[in-house]
């Protein structure tokens, strides 16, 4: 796991940056490689940390993913039928165990690029905590992220992980 973060305050041209950096990978058209699209945390869909998960495994491998989406629906049909808070939670967790289960699945034969925008519109208050801990259990991927807030992202995974940031 190799960590980017750019950090430079609004209208400096951090998204354009990652944007042409997404297009540089792209370019090499290596097979090793799989380059998501950028997640602009300011997008209403990204302020829900479900929805960031589906995202990137739909960007990924929906057919890797199967078994995630499979817990997803059963978590929400869980969550319908009133089952107590500590089954939902225990769910959750499942859930994003499996996530990580299937993203290194795909992990193991090309390297993935995440792009990751705005990090600074964060809503959800437990998002950038669910964020760190998903994020530090990845393999062979490459984060890039960019926002007003990039370094102190940085410095919570460097001191909870021993995660370098750049």
């Amino acid at each position: 796991l190799q960590i980017l973060c750019i950090e430079a305050p609004g209208g400096i041209g951090k998204t354009r940056l990652l944007q042409e950096v997404r297009t540089q990978y792209l370019s090499t058209q290596q097979a090793r490689l799989k380059i998501t699209n950028i997640i602009d945390f300011d997008a209403y869909e990204f302020q829900i940390a479900e929805n960031v998960g589906r995202s990137i495994a739909q960007m990924i491998d929906e057919q890797v993913f199967t078994r995630y989406f499979r817990d997803l629906l059963d978590y929400h049909k869980m969550e319908s039928a009133g089952v107590s808070s500590e089954l939902l939670r225990n769910k959750l967790a499942e859930n994003i165990q499996m996530f990580v289960e299937c993203f290194n699945a795909v992990s193991k034969t090309q390297r993935i690029v995440l792009f990751y925008d705005t990090t600074d519109a964060f809503q959800e208050t437990d998002f950038p905590e669910k964020f760190l801990y998903i994020s530090n259990q990845l393999n062979n991927t490459l984060i890039l992220i960019a926002g007003r807030n990039a370094s102190k992202i940085g410095r919570s995974l460097q001191s909870r992980f021993g995660q370098e940031c750049v």
